[in-house]
């Protein structure tokens, strides 16, 4: 779990579609020169073993602004 900082593209060959689903939690808090951080918990699928949160990730103003430009030359996004 950490702040990202930076995208790098890597090779997709060998990637496909997990088979399942999840549902996440988004929390904006806390302030500072790099604006508040932008939380995104994911909270595993319906068979995983361990309830609770599962993954955790946060964006800074920085590395929110190269995700939402990763994401609009993805998918055309304005």
């Amino acid at each position: 779990m950490a702040v990202i900082t930076s995208f790098a593209k890597g090779d997709p060959a060998n990637l496909k579609r997990h088979r399942t689903t999840v549902d996440a939690r988004y929390f904006i808090f806390g302030e500072g020169p790099d604006g508040p951080l932008f939380q995104i918990n994911t909270y595993g699928s319906k068979d995983r073993e361990t309830a609770g949160v599962s993954q955790t990730i946060q964006l800074d103003r920085n590395s929110a602004a190269r995700l939402w430009r990763l994401l609009g030359e993805t998918y055309g996004f304005k």
